[in-house]
C-alpha cells in the first residue's frame, strides 16, 4: 500500500466543496485547510497503491462527521 486519500466536505454527500488529500502510509494525524471552525464537516478515506504509471484505489471507507473546535 502506498498510501490513503482523505476527502472533507461540508455536505454529507461529497457533491460540492470536497477538500482531497492524499498522504502517505506512516502519516498518523495532520492539519487540514481551509476548514471553518464551529462547523460540521463528513470524512471518508480510502487507501491506494501505485504499481508503475498506474494507481489502484481501495473501498471508501464509512463516513464519519467532525466537529471544528
Amino acid at each position: 500500500m502506498t498510501g490513503y486519500q482523505v476527502q472533507f466536505c461540508a455536505k454529507s454527500n461529497f457533491k460540492k466543496g470536497t477538500i482531497e488529500r492524499k498522504f502517505k502510509q506512516k502519516v498518523t494525524k495532520t492539519k487540514v485547510r481551509p476548514v471553518k471552525s464551529k462547523k460540521k464537516y463528513y470524512v471518508r478515506m480510502r487507501p491506494y497503491t501505485k504499481s508503475g504509471s498506474k494507481t489502484y484505489y481501495g473501498k471508501w471507507s464509512k463516513v464519519k462527521s467532525v466537529k471544528i473546535k
